[in-house]
C-alpha cells in the first residue's frame, strides 16, 4: 500500500517535491497550525502533545503544497502509524 501511495504521489504531484516540502518552513507552519487547532491533542485517541509526539497527517493529498487545515488531521505517532498502513 505504501509503495502504491508513493507511486501515486510522485506521478500525480510532480510539481511538488514531497520530501523537500515536508522539511520546508511552509509545511512546519501549517503542521503547527493543525496541532494548535486540535488543542495539541491526537484527534483519534486524545493523547496530549505535552507527553506524546504529534504529527500533522494528510487526510487528502489533492492540495499538497497548498493544504487547507481541513486537509490535515492531528495524530499521535501511534495513531499516525495505524492510519498510514
Amino acid at each position: 500500500m505504501i509503495v502504491r501511495f508513493l507511486q501515486w504521489l510522485f506521478n500525480l504531484n510532480r510539481s511538488v517535491n514531497y520530501y523537500a516540502y515536508i522539511n520546508s518552513p511552509a509545511w512546519k507552519n501549517i503542521a503547527r497550525r493543525c496541532k494548535v487547532k486540535a488543542g495539541m491533542r491526537c484527534k483519534r485517541c486524545g493523547k496530549s502533545g505535552t507527553f506524546y509526539s504529534l504529527h500533522a497527517h494528510h487526510v487528502t493529498y489533492s492540495r499538497l503544497g497548498h493544504e487547507r487545515l481541513s486537509d490535515l488531521e492531528c495524530l499521535c505517532a501511534e495513531c499516525h502509524e495505524r492510519v498510514s498502513r
